[in-house]
């Protein structure tokens, strides 16, 4: 039987964390820093569980992979209960990813009737002993968010609110743990760069610019100011992207980070 845990009780699956490096996001939502949800096989001593990021919207399993008994009932009650929920938040795919490699297979195995497909998603972290970021820091009209954001007069205020409440919840709740840098062109807030995941001395980096101001040098100036920030308060930036998103691998190695790791993200859609 699958449970839906309170989150009074999401610390009792951090233990299924242990070893794991990289997945802020999963290491986010049982901190409570950032919203999801958590489905495990006991709620006193899970000992596999399926984590949903609102963020990413998107699932991870953690914990034993060889835990039979859960994957049948997961495979179940992903089909009876979560896709309807995903339907109605108007989602009509299912992502997720393992905690590690040897969940990949049973992924596989537990959605071969669908077709399913996966891409390589690649984790950078931070050279300590780098400083290229600096090279942009006084260009253009930067400007971090703060809570005077909701008076401020542009055409696409939206842009920015919706994108902060997707992975924080609330903007309350981003202002005590988030930190956002944006600037404005013709009157509309053309790109920003955001901590999407909150985890101990951890910032995951988000960017996203309108398409039509793409390729102007936004993104990398907005992300050195976040850097400049997340360092001035001991906190480690952390990237994460696709492997065929050559423009976000490009640009995180210009900014100064080293790839780490890589992993594969699977979906189907419905």
């Amino acid at each position: 039987m699958i449970h839906e845990i309170h989150q009074n009780d999401y610390y009792k699956v951090k233990m299924l964390l242990e070893g794991v490096r990289n997945f802020p996001e999963v290491h986010a939502v049982i901190d409570q820093n950032n919203p999801g949800k958590i489905y495990t096989d006991n709620r006193n001593a899970p000992q596999t569980a399926l984590v949903w990021s609102q963020g990413m919207q998107g699932f991870y399993f953690i914990g034993d992979d060889k835990n039979d008994s859960f994957l049948k009932d997961i495979k179940e009650f992903i089909n009876q209960v979560i896709i309807r929920d995903l339907i109605q938040k108007e989602i009509n795919w299912f992502e997720i990813s393992g905690a590690n490699t040897r969940w990949d297979h049973r992924i596989e195995e537990l959605f071969e009737e669908r077709d399913i497909q996966y891409g390589i998603q690649l984790t950078y972290l931070w050279n300590k002993s780098t400083d290229e970021y600096k090279h942009q820091l006084n260009c253009y009209d930067i400007r971090k968010v703060d809570q005077d954001i909701l008076g401020l007069e542009v055409e696409n205020l939206d842009f920015i609110i919706k994108e902060l409440e997707l992975f924080w919840g609330t903007l309350s709740n981003f202002f005590k743990n988030g930190i956002c840098y944006y600037t404005i062109e013709d009157n509309k807030i053309v790109s920003i760069c955001y901590s999407g995941f909150k985890t101990d001395n951890t910032f995951t980096i988000g960017i996203e610019t309108l398409k039509e101001y793409r390729k102007k040098g936004y993104a990398h100036i907005l992300a050195s100011h976040f850097i400049q920030d997340c360092l001035e308060h001991a906190i480690l930036p952390y990237w994460d992207c696709s492997d065929d998103n050559i423009a976000s691998r490009k640009l995180a190695e210009k900014l100064g980070f080293e790839k780490d790791s890589q992993y594969r993200c699977y979906w189907f859609n419905f």
